[in-house]
This record gives C-alpha cells, sequence and structure tokens, in this order.
C-alpha cells in the first residue's frame, strides 16, 4: 500500500488527462480481477484505512484548521468552508464509511452485480 500511495502523491503535480486516468482505471481493473486474493487485499486495505485516519484523527484535525484558515482567506463562500470542515464526528463517519465499502461486493471480479431484461429483449 505504501509504494500506491507514494505513487499518487509523485504524480499529483502532473497535469492528468480524463483519457490517461481512463487508462490506468482499466489497467489497474485487469490486473486487480487478475488477482486470486483482490477481494480480501482491498478489504485489509480499507481497514488498515479506517484504522489509520481514526488513529491520526489529531493530526488530521489540526491540518484541517491551517486548511480552513487558508480557506477563509482566499474568501470561500460559507457552504465551502463547510463542506471542507472537518471534526470528529466527520472522521468518524469516514472510517464507518471505509469499512462499509470494505464489506461492499468486489466491483473489479468481473462477476455481474446486477442484470436484467429489456422488455424488446
Amino acid at each position: 500500500m505504501n509504494s500506491a500511495l507514494a505513487a499518487a502523491e509523485s504524480t499529483v503535480a502532473e497535469p492528468v488527462t480524463i483519457d490517461a486516468l481512463t487508462h490506468t482505471a482499466r489497467q489497474a481493473q485487469r490486473t486487480l480481477a487478475a488477482m486470486d486474493d483482490a477481494h480480501a487485499r482491498k478489504t485489509k486495505a480499507l481497514h488498515k484505512l479506517a484504522l489509520l485516519i481514526e488513529a491520526r484523527a489529531e493530526p488530521i484535525l489540526a491540518a484541517n484548521q491551517k486548511d480552513l484558515a487558508l480557506a477563509e482567506q482566499k474568501q470561500l463562500s460559507p457552504p465551502m468552508l463547510e463542506r471542507l470542515r472537518l471534526d470528529s464526528d466527520r472522521i468518524n463517519a469516514i472510517a464507518k464509511s471505509l469499512r462499509v465499502i470494505a464489506e461492499l461486493a468486489d466491483p473489479v471480479s468481473g462477476e455481474p452485480t446486477d442484470s436484467w431484461q429489456q422488455p424488446n429483449g
């Protein structure tokens, strides 16, 4: 997971096109679908991420305060400031959401998640 995070951080400043993102996403989907234990690994990673967010709530909240101060200086609208604002309840909600996502069916397994037939066949 650390190498993936490092790779993501190293590309943040580079301009990215939608075509490049979709190409990368398709490649990642194929790689993950081919892994025997991909779902278990993703589930474990999401649970670990939830724990890390909870464990590092203090520095996250401190960084958020800096972000809010800068946003106020730049005169962001009150609704934008509210979306940016974190507190312990929101941190807990983020961690809980990651745990919920971790328990969902694997979206890149190649297995259909739903199907239906149109009335015209």
